[in-house]
Formats: C-alpha cells, sequence, structure tokens
C-alpha cells in the first residue's frame, strides 16, 4: 500500500494476487483497515478574567473573592479545578465558561486554576487575591 493513511477513518482496500505457474490464478480479498487518531498533546488554555485577568492581584476585605474565565481545547475542555495556596481547593463550575466562588486566608492567596482535555493534558493560570 503505498500512501497510507494519515487521517482518522476505516479504509477499504481490495488486494489481487495472481501467481506464475501455468496456468495462472487469481485471488481477490477485501481488506478493512481502520486508523486510529492520533494522540491529543495539545494542552488547552485558560483564562481568568474577573476579578482580574490572569497574573494580576486584586485586594479585597471580603471573606470570598468570585473567580471566572474562559478555557479551550482542541478536543474539548472537560475538567476545570481550582487550588488557593492558603488552603483549600475545588472543581469549578463551567469549563468553557467557568466560576469558582473561593474562600480567602489574610494576606496573599495565591489563586491557580487548572484547565484538562480528555487526554489528561493540562494548563494553568493564576491570580494573587490579597485579603486585607
Amino acid at each position: 500500500v503505498f500512501g497510507a493513511p494519515t487521517i482518522a477513518g476505516t479504509f477499504n482496500f481490495t488486494v489481487t494476487v495472481t501467481d506464475s505457474s501455468s496456468p495462472q490464478k487469481t485471488a481477490s480479498k477485501g481488506l478493512v483497515i481502520a486508523v486510529a487518531a492520533g494522540a491529543d498533546t495539545t494542552p488547552p488554555t485558560i483564562a481568568i478574567t474577573s476579578p482580574v485577568a490572569s497574573g494580576q492581584t486584586y485586594n479585597t476585605g471580603s471573606a470570598s473573592v468570585n473567580v471566572s474565565g474562559t478555557a479551550s481545547d482542541n478536543v474539548g475542555v472537560v475538567n476545570v479545578i481550582w487550588s488557593n495556596s492558603r488552603g483549600g481547593g475545588g472543581t469549578a463550575s463551567g469549563t468553557t465558561s467557568w466560576s469558582a466562588t473561593i474562600a480567602l486566608q489574610s494576606g496573599a492567596n495565591t489563586i491557580t486554576v487548572f484547565a484538562f482535555d480528555s487526554a489528561g493534558n493540562n494548563t494553568t493560570a493564576t491570580i494573587t487575591v490579597n485579603k486585607l
């Protein structure tokens, strides 16, 4: 077979064989080849959009903060989780548009959100929330 398929799918081939004996004999056989999709190695993207953009610092006197943002992936985002450097973590509500209410401790709270795709690829975004 020349030019093997490079995309996922099912491909039908017919193989014909002829021998050189006298009298010649010919036989044909159908063949189905299934090509699986390549492994997903592309990590998703994630961004915090509120209360400040990823990488920024937010000051508050509140006991908690509502953090929200977006995530995307070439195959699909399956989970968004969060972690607070001062303790706590959980699953955000939603995937491509997500949000979480996060309890704060006094001082600097580094909030990290993780987006995961079905292959387990992940990426993060972080903000710092200072509880005054």
